[in-house]
């Protein structure tokens, strides 16, 4: 929770990606914050919960919010569960890791990761919806969730269907020509 680097820009760009959502923390999911660093208190979680509370501007989301802190074995059998790997400095100041979240379901089942220090709200809420709805979804929910994921940094609509989206969309576009073109010489005809 004291980390200058990676963790705090991770949370704040958690926090940009929560902002539009209309699911909660408290009501819809619950968010918890793990410390690896054996070393921080309970007094440091709680400051950070309420220095990120106050940035995400919605108090009565309180309850749906867990930082929590705990003992070195604790903290490696957790990370070691999820398959989260870290390391740390001999004197136990700076950890090397990556940045993810991971999103759970009611029953502690895995159901995405998403790695990385961005985190577009489009991808966390298909994620939150994925993870409420126990790894089920649905079939257009995880199409729409493939399929119109955009990327700030790549400018553009990522993985293969953005050539699908264009494909359909021209063929899509194509059609109502051909239509509009029909229509219009049908009626030159009747006159």
């Amino acid at each position: 929770f004291e980390c200058p680097g990676a963790c705090t820009l991770l949370l704040n760009e958690l926090i940009i990606g929560l902002t539009p959502h209309i699911l909660l923390p408290g009501r819809d999911f619950e968010l918890v914050i793990i410390s690896i660093n054996p070393k921080d208190t309970e007094a440091l979680a709680r400051q950070k919960k309420k220095t990120y509370l106050n940035r995400y501007e919605r108090q009565d989301t309180e309850e749906g919010w867990h930082f929590l802190t705990g003992a070195e074995s604790q903290i490696r059998s957790l990370t070691e569960r999820l398959g989260f790997y870290f390391e740390s400095d001999p004197a136990g100041k700076n950890f090397n890791q990556a940045s993810a979240l991971y999103f759970l379901t009611p029953d502690g089942v895995i159901s995405g990761i998403m790695s990385g220090l961005k985190f577009p709200s489009v991808e966390v809420r298909s994620n939150l919806i994925l993870a409420k709805e126990e790894g089920r979804g649905t079939v257009f929910g995880a199409l729409g969730s493939y399929c119109l994921t955009f990327l700030p940094h790549r400018g553009w609509l990522d993985r293969p269907s953005r050539w699908v989206l264009i494909f359909f969309g021209t063929l899509a576009m194509g059609g109502l020509l051909y239509f509009l073109f029909k229509s219009r010489n049908k009626s030159q005809r009747v006159l």
